[in-house]
């Protein structure tokens, strides 16, 4: 009987850590997930015009992930450049 009592415990606290470590996750909520690419360069384009150069690389990149191949890819890619070079 002691035997199979130890061999429960370590079942139960790897069991209790995992639902610990699941209830403290860091992934942030993507406000872009429904987003089409062109909302994505126009908000990138609107953040690089009035200076937030910063916010605009985030969704310069998230562009390029998406619309991966496409003219619009490209774009994105120079603007980037360019927001980088100007923060």
């Amino acid at each position: 009987m002691f035997r199979s009592k130890l061999s429960v415990v370590p079942v139960w606290a790897v069991l209790c850590a995992g639902a610990l470590l699941v209830g403290c996750s860091s992934t942030k909520e993507d406000k872009t997930a429904n987003w089409s690419p062109n909302k994505i360069y126009t908000e990138a384009k609107d953040e690089a015009d009035s200076g937030a150069y910063d916010k605009a690389v985030p969704l310069y990149e998230k562009l390029e992930g998406r619309a991966a191949g496409t003219p619009l890819a490209q774009q994105a890619q120079l603007d980037k450049a360019y927001a980088q070079f100007k923060s």
